[in-house]
């Protein structure tokens, strides 16, 4: 039926593909997005394809560095993190990130690798947004991950490498249940 209105399968793939890419433009317009893998090759990947959509995507090995970068006030919405991390467990990242962004909605000063600068929250705190935050894992491993999903507390799961349809996907989902904004 394309074929008879002169259209080809690869015409119709291509405008997919197109429209994928709008939507994610859209979903990640103004946000700001941060990988934590300890793998080289993942992190800087999922860094690559994110800066195509986001307004910015950057990249760090170690949860501690991470954790340093997420002490309020920051400007991440969007975190995606290696449920393989090897010095800290995804559960207690989350919980620490979580930690930290209710104590500055709160006006405390941030605990776990925040700056400790008196009582009230640090200037710009208030605006700060509330990361969500995706777990990546290698596509073999996704079969074991439901109930390990729900104990480390993200709010969805990505297979690496990212395709940008599951990406799309995934972001649709969090937008639909209120989790990323």
């Amino acid at each position: 039926m394309l074929q008879a209105l002169g259209v080809s399968a690869r015409e119709v793939q291509q405008a997919a593909v197109q429209q994928q890419q709008v939507h994610l433009r859209r979903l990640l317009r103004g946000k700001v997005v941060l990988v934590v893998d300890p793998c080289f090759q993942t992190r800087k990947a999922a860094a690559v394809a994110l800066s195509q959509f986001a307004d910015a995507a950057c990249a760090v090995a170690s949860p501690a560095d991470a954790l340093s970068r997420l002490a309020p006030p920051h400007d991440f919405h969007l975190v995606l993190l290696s449920l393989y991390l090897p010095d800290l467990p995804p559960t207690q990242f989350v919980q620490r990130v979580r930690e930290m962004e209710a104590a500055a909605a709160l006006g405390a000063p941030a605990a776990a690798g925040g700056s400790g600068e008196g009582a009230g929250a640090p200037k710009g705190v208030a605006e700060m947004p509330k990361s969500s935050m995706l777990g990546m894992v290698t596509d073999v491993l996704t079969n074991d991950l439901p109930p390990r999903l729900s104990d480390c507390r993200v709010d969805g799961l990505l297979a690496t490498p990212i395709c940008e349809s599951q990406l799309l996907s995934t972001l649709r989902s969090l937008v639909s249940c209120g989790k990323f904004i």
